[in-house]
């Protein structure tokens, strides 16, 4: 019986023996290490590769997950990396707090913005900014966040301004109106003169009400381009009277009235 226990604990020790020596081959300093890849990350991190897949843009076609995330713990406990590791040369890539806007790393093109927002915007869209600046407006004393709530989609006019005529259709106001110099109005020729007539009703009251061949042309006849552009009656009606005449009254409109109510 003494010789049956001595030789199960004989087997008991050396398949322990065994044990510690195939675990210390596994992990031992001479085994290489197992290098990760992106099929790994797919096996426990679900959500990261499905918006990669979705909306990626080059996160997805120019990098890998071990691009950016140089390792995994615990042998790696730093595994977030800096935007400006990649994103390098532009003013952009030079701000701090990228999650503030752009939330989802996986998802980058998508951004939402904190409240009054305008300088990160600059740094990207420096020409919206140097026309606020150069053509004064009340828009130039808003955010740019003001208007845009969401990144590359331009609001409707018609959330804060009410359109100049009924018939005015959805985006209308910017044939004549820049977003970002609102004053400065330049419009087309087939532009109608109904949009004009919010503005100028009582010129248009005098115009519809004159005898003359004027009533029947459009606003940009005389007015061509850009508002507040007046057309020299000569334009037109070339030289109708001699010089001597000429020589008595500066100006046309000395004897004719004003273009909207003529005396023949």
């Amino acid at each position: 019986m003494d010789a049956l226990r001595f030789h199960l604990f004989y087997r008991y020790v050396l398949i322990l023996l065994c044990l510690g020596f195939s675990t210390e081959l596994a992990y031992g300093q001479d085994e290489p290490s197992l290098e990760l890849n992106a099929t790994h990350c797919r096996l426990c991190h679900r959500e990261a590769p499905k918006d990669i897949d979705e909306a990626g843009l080059s996160h997805k076609t120019q990098v890998s997950c071990m691009d950016c995330h140089q390792g995994h713990p615990p042998q790696q406990r730093e595994i977030i990396p800096a935007c400006n590791q990649c994103h390098v040369d532009k003013p952009h890539f030079a701000l701090e707090a990228c999650l503030q806007c752009h939330k989802n790393p996986h998802r980058p093109g998508e951004v939402s913005f904190p409240e009054k927002t305008t300088t990160p915007c600059l740094t990207c869209h420096e020409e919206q900014g140097n026309q606020l600046e150069a053509n004064p407006s009340f828009h130039s004393q808003l955010s740019c966040t003001a208007c845009h709530t969401a990144h590359a989609t331009p609001p409707a006019c018609t959330e804060c301004h009410e359109s100049h005529a009924q018939d005015m259709p959805a985006g209308a106001c910017t044939s004549c109106h820049e977003a970002h110099r609102p004053l400065v109005l330049a419009y087309k020729p087939d532009t109608p003169t109904a949009w004009c007539a919010d503005c100028h009703s009582d010129i248009l009251g005098k115009l519809v009400g004159s005898r003359s061949r004027h009533n029947n042309l459009p606003c940009t006849s005389c007015h061509p381009d850009r508002h507040g552009t007046i057309q020299p009656c000569r334009s037109c009606h070339g030289t109708q009277h001699d010089a001597t005449l000429l020589s008595r009254f500066e100006t046309c409109q000395a004897c004719h009235n004003t273009a909207h109510e003529l005396n023949l």
